[in-house]
């Protein structure tokens, strides 16, 4: 996005809202930030996103599906993946370690 009317890059934007930047490119993003309604814009999908993807959960493994996998790759490669501690749900319920 870096032009004559934009001093940021889209990635510094991303960046400076992350908290990633070095103290005076933050405080050139967040100047630029405060006059340009465009990447005022992009910050705001931007945080949009970002919080989508923090409330984002993996939903419960289906226990039937996992033993299937788990027969699957063990008549494929001959591995015991249940035994070798492949194959399991997290604790919480959620994803497949």
């Amino acid at each position: 996005m870096r032009n004559d009317s934009h001093l940021v890059e889209q990635e510094e934007v991303m960046a400076y809202l992350d908290g990633e930047l070095p103290v005076e490119e933050a405080a050139r993003a967040a100047a630029h930030l405060e006059a340009c309604h465009q990447c005022q814009a992009l910050a705001a999908e931007l945080k949009d996103v970002s919080l989508a993807l923090t409330a984002w959960e993996i939903e419960p493994c289906n226990p039937q599906v996992r033993a299937d996998m788990a027969t699957a790759l063990e008549e494929q490669t001959g591995v015991d993946v249940v035994g070798a501690g492949g194959g399991r749900c997290t604790a919480g319920g959620g994803g497949v370690t």
